[in-house]
């Protein structure tokens, strides 16, 4: 009985995580409001490529892409990581305008994803709101998004495009165009009479808009006649500019039908395998994430504060660098939970608060091991421990195994040094 109650727990939390991740996927990336924005990702304009709406609206959820009469040429990729992405935030890029562009797009994308299939996705978002806001912020991005794979025969040149996943309406977008209490109508009354299986027949996404644009007309105009015809984004896109900031009755933005292929940064990869196998574990008992959340009787750990912790007064914290209120309340958070999670996006501290928290830990002669996906991130935690002017106290695993072992070793012989004097 313990071991299903085991086993049912890893497999919900598991779930659970792994259904966050999923919501998390379009909150930290540009193209969920503006598709044209920003060098984290990557896209191909799909009108370009087929005629109609290809794998939303079709039975099968997939299509077949031939290569252009017209020889494609090469077309660079160049992306950034998510830690440089402020620097490019505003800057928009030109969609491309004809077939064979659009191809050697694509197949350069597929081709940089077979090289690192593990930390960028390909994703398929239709249609677009599109406009601009009152308070100026451009809007190009899609209503939904759906996970699609990408397989290409080099023996034909064809690329094949295929759902697979479900279609997630990207609530982000609505986030950033509804206020508060819109969004709640919207969760409330629009939402729970919204179909979102596949696939999607063109006079149910009609009867969607038209009550967008009748629950909100200042911000979404009239829908009339929606087809799966496709419309390029660089029509789109310059048929917005030339009408200025309001489409017909007053409305900011307009529903288009543009269908992109997104070339974007996938969220938590080992993660996601991770969480992927524990649903599927045959026998958690005895595991450590049930022993993170049970306790012996095989019941679920209430969030108190741990047996015998204290809570930290804020004048008690040992935070040598800066910090706010909010990030000083998680120190005061580790007393009280085994597991907590940090978000912010980037520039907001959360470094800091890392480097911050090694130090109080330490200071209650606590052993601290600080990991990350990757090291660049671990390089800015250990650059700003030595500005401390006690490197002796941590050591890094950033380097091959020769130099992580010197520095291990040169380090424990500081340390040794500095301890000699008071044992003697």
């Amino acid at each position: 009985m313990r071991r299903n109650k085991s086993t049912n727990l890893s497999s919900q939390l598991a779930g659970y995580y792994l259904k966050g991740l999923e919501q998390a996927r379009s909150v930290t990336i540009s193209y969920a409001v503006n598709l044209l924005s920003g060098r984290t990702h990557g896209y191909v304009d799909l009108a370009l490529l087929c005629d109609s709406e290809p794998l939303m609206t079709t039975p099968n959820g997939t299509v077949n892409i031939r290569p252009p009469k017209t020889r494609p040429s090469w077309v660079a990729v160049e992306l950034t990581d998510t830690e440089e992405a402020e620097a490019f935030a505003d800057l928009e890029t030109e969609p491309d305008t004809d077939q064979a562009t659009a191809f050697a797009r694509l197949c350069a994308l597929h081709q940089k994803h077979e090289l690192n299939p593990y930390d960028r996705e390909f994703l398929y978002g239709y249609p677009h709101l599109v406009g601009t806001l009152p308070n100026s912020n451009r809007i190009f991005g899609p209503i939904w998004i759906m996970p699609c794979q990408v397989r290409r025969n080099l023996a034909t040149g064809t690329v094949e495009l295929e759902l697979i996943g479900d279609p997630e309406l990207n609530m982000h977008l609505f986030r950033i165009i509804l206020s508060q209490a819109q969004l709640d109508f919207f969760q409330k009354q629009i939402l729970p009479q919204t179909e979102s299986a596949l696939p999607m027949k063109p006079d149910e996404l009609e009867v969607f808009f038209q009550k967008l644009a009748n629950a909100f007309p200042q911000i979404i105009a009239r829908v009339s006649g929606w087809t799966p015809k496709l419309k390029r984004i660089a029509d789109a896109n310059t048929q917005t500019r030339m009408r200025g900031n309001l489409f017909a009755e007053g409305a900011a933005l307009r529903v288009e039908p543009c269908a992109a292929l997104i070339f974007a940064t996938r969220p938590q990869y080992y993660l996601r395998a991770d969480l992927e196998a524990l649903q599927t574990i045959s026998d958690a008992n005895g595991s450590v994430i049930v022993a993170l959340f049970e306790n012996a009787e095989g019941k679920v750990k209430p969030p108190d504060k741990r047996q015998g912790s204290r809570e930290p007064q804020l004048e008690e914290l040992v935070f040598p660098f800066k910090s706010s209120e909010a990030q000083r309340r998680v120190a005061q958070a580790i007393e009280r939970h085994q597991v907590i999670y940090i978000w912010g996006p980037p520039g907001t501290g959360k470094s800091e608060t890392i480097c911050n928290l090694v130090c109080h830990l330490v200071a209650q002669g606590k052993t601290v091991l600080v990991s990350s996906q990757k090291p660049k991130a671990l390089e800015v935690v250990a650059d700003r421990l030595n500005c401390l002017g006690t490197d002796y106290l941590h050591m890094t695993l950033l380097k091959g195994d020769k130099k992580s072992a010197g520095c291990i070793e040169s380090r424990t012989g500081t340390v040794g040094r500095l301890l000699k004097p008071i044992s003697s």
